[in-house]
């Protein structure tokens, strides 16, 4: 959240975490968070179904640019000024690890298998995406 908060600080900016109903206390903490910070949480009731998550996130705003990102920090929230930079000119912006500065990390074989059969996938969307 901090990093997030040093990034926008300039932004008038929300925070939306989907949970998909975790037992680890993540509404209690969020709770806590939004003392604090622009943030709030949607619980859902079912488990998994990413792109339905990403969906639901994005329902509960009334902002004019939406990102998605994931809060395990392998998206850096120190582009955030980067990508709204971005969204002021255009009406989509895709991050990518297999540009200049960015990195997949240490990834298992197969997980670098499934990402760049996703960078294929979604050429006839991304025409100018960029495989590894």
């Amino acid at each position: 959240m901090e990093r997030i908060q040093n990034s926008l600080a300039k932004y008038d900016y929300e925070i939306v975490i989907v949970d998909d109903n975790s037992a680890d206390g993540s509404e209690e903490l969020v709770s806590g968070l939004a003392k604090k910070y622009p943030v709030k949480i949607i619980v859902r009731k079912i488990k998994g179904d990413y792109p339905r998550q990403s969906w639901d996130g994005i329902a509960a705003t009334d902002s004019e640019f939406v990102i998605v990102m994931d809060a395990d920090l392998q998206h850096p929230p120190e582009v955030l000024p980067d990508i709204v930079r971005a969204l002021e000119n255009h009406d989509f912006v895709m991050g990518s690890r297999y540009i200049k500065g960015g990195s997949p990390g240490e990834w298992k074989t197969v997980r670098k298998i499934v990402s760049r059969v996703a960078t294929l996938l979604a050429l006839p969307i991304a025409p100018k995406s960029k495989t590894p």
